[in-house]
């Protein structure tokens, strides 16, 4: 959950930063909110989720599922599937590629392993 949190903070950071200095401050703050969220650990992501995205963990699960359109019982190899060809499709390098929706995708699939691992 750590690299969830990472990402969490990478866009809170590089909102904060582009407000405050345009592209040089998003990159910056990208980076800083990556660091401080990512070594903060699994704390900083549960924290995240309740004061950010107001959701409790369960209910992130739930929609990380859905994010990746598998049902909850969904098997590894299903998963691992949906992940693959929802982020090849939304890669930003693709020319309808889609940066927002494949880290959506890329935190959903993080959240249902740090799960499912620790289930």
């Amino acid at each position: 959950l750590s690299s969830i949190g990472s990402l969490a903070g990478a866009n809170i950071g590089a909102t904060v930063g582009a407000a405050a200095g345009g592209p040089c401050g998003a990159s910056f703050g990208s980076m800083l909110g990556a660091v401080f969220c990512s070594m903060a650990g699994t704390g900083s992501a549960d924290l995240l989720f309740r004061k950010f995205f107001n959701l409790p963990k369960e209910r992130a699960v739930e929609n990380a599922y859905k994010t990746l359109g598998v049902q909850f019982n969904a098997p590894a190899t299903e998963i691992n599937a949906a992940y693959r060809a929802l982020a090849l499709l939304h890669h930003p390098d693709r020319d309808d590629g889609n940066e927002v929706r494949f880290r959506e995708v890329c935190s959903a699939v993080e959240l249902i392993r740090h799960h499912d691992k620790n289930a």
